[in-house]
């Protein structure tokens, strides 16, 4: 069985802003915003970015220039163990990201049957195939593999999601893929603290610990009791996003990931070391936000700013 035992005091804390938030506004940025905004992030000490995401432009056209963001991202910067993530979503995306200087790619599966055909047009298992095919070949060239389980709860099309149906298709999804990160997203932000810590238990049947981590969507504010709670079970590896900024467009009313000030700031309080400069983060990001229009802003990120008398951005 694998091991549930928390080993190391050492986090791994995953910005997904320039991918999860950016997507989330009309605007198709340009490059050198985006790149400015990601080298002020790894200016600020982030070593973990998801930068974008290899998916059809007509889709997402907020992420078609994901190539060019990465080639100019090491262009700029020489910041040593730094993981630069894509999301990827079928062979074409992967072809695209073996081309970059990537680190990680990224797949996401669903504990929905529904919301997997939603997301990427395909059944589960016609999703599991593709990625055991995509996964192997991304080894080949040297990328680490994180697996997202997405609707872990809760579906907007199916209700409710049964302890069953997460088990199966985690197990299988592991199984196959064999990831290097499996990553429990909370799509809806429908989770009870009791209930993230029933899922990380379950998952220790497939996966060891160190391996687990959180990717967690914060529309009534209660991601934080999660993270309490995942803390002290032994989870070492989260995901967030600077300011709250994010959602899925496949999940109406879901907001971002738990801003990454709350986060940064209840992490270091808790006696870890996070690496990241939160002054500097947040003028990063301030300058990010003040110049178009998200749909949601976290309160984190504002009271920061009053924190560091910076005003309102």
């Amino acid at each position: 069985m694998p091991s549930h035992e928390p080993t190391k005091r050492e986090l791994t804390l995953v910005e997904v802003s320039p991918r999860d938030g950016l997507q989330s506004i009309k605007e198709v940025l340009s490059d050198d915003i985006k790149v400015k905004f990601i080298l002020d992030l790894i200016a600020s000490g982030h070593k973990n970015i998801e930068v974008g995401s290899f998916v059809s432009p007509k889709i997402i056209p907020q992420m078609a220039n994901t190539e060019s963001i990465i080639q100019k991202v090491r262009q700029h910067t020489h910041v040593k163990d730094l993981n630069l993530i894509a999301l990827v979503g079928n062979e074409k995306g992967l072809e695209r990201a073996m081309n970059c200087e990537l680190n990680t790619v990224a797949f996401v599966m669903s504990s929905s049957e529904s919301f997997n055909k939603k997301n990427f047009g395909s059944s589960r298992n016609d999703s599991l195939k593709a990625y055991l095919k995509m996964s192997n070949r991304a080894r080949k060239n040297g990328l680490s593999i994180r697996l997202y389980m997405s609707t872990i709860n809760k579906c907007p099309y199916e209700g409710n999601i049964t302890r069953e149906q997460f088990g199966q298709i985690s197990k299988k999804s592991i199984e196959s893929i064999q990831p290097d990160q499996f990553v429990l997203s909370d799509t809806t932000g429908s989770l009870k603290p009791k209930e993230i810590t029933e899922l990380i238990h379950q998952s220790f049947d497939f996966i060891t610990i160190d391996k687990i981590g959180l990717h967690l969507h914060d529309p009534y504010g209660i991601a934080m009791c999660h993270i309490k709670e995942a803390l002290d079970v032994g989870i070492r590896i989260f995901d967030m996003s600077a300011a709250g900024l994010g959602g899925c467009p496949n999940a109406p009313f879901s907001t971002g990931n738990i801003a990454s000030e709350e986060l940064i700031h209840f992490i270091e309080q808790s006696g870890f070391q996070t690496g990241i400069d939160l002054k500097q983060h947040i003028h990063a990001t301030r300058e990010l936000i003040s110049n178009f229009e998200f749909k949601s802003i976290s309160k984190a990120f504002h009271n920061s700013l009053l924190v560091l008398n910076e005003g309102e951005p």
